[in-house]
């Protein structure tokens, strides 16, 4: 019993890297497709967004005070 736990535990182990490392490649022009297809600086502030960083790759909504 002891015996089957330890395979057990080794192939969860093992199946678990190979998902991990597994990965479909990206696109190179993955970036440069999600900003055209996303709304503009101006039309997030217009909508009320604000960035997080300054690198304005995540926005959150101002809460109306």
């Amino acid at each position: 019993m002891n015996e089957q736990i330890k395979e057990f535990t080794k192939k969860s182990v093992e199946q678990i890297a190979k998902e991990l490392t597994s990965v479909q490649p990206m696109p190179n022009t993955l970036f440069s497709d999600l900003y055209k297809a996303g709304k503009s600086t101006k039309e997030l502030k217009a909508e009320g967004y604000v960035p997080v960083s300054n690198l304005g790759l995540m926005w959150i909504k101002k809460d109306e005070e």
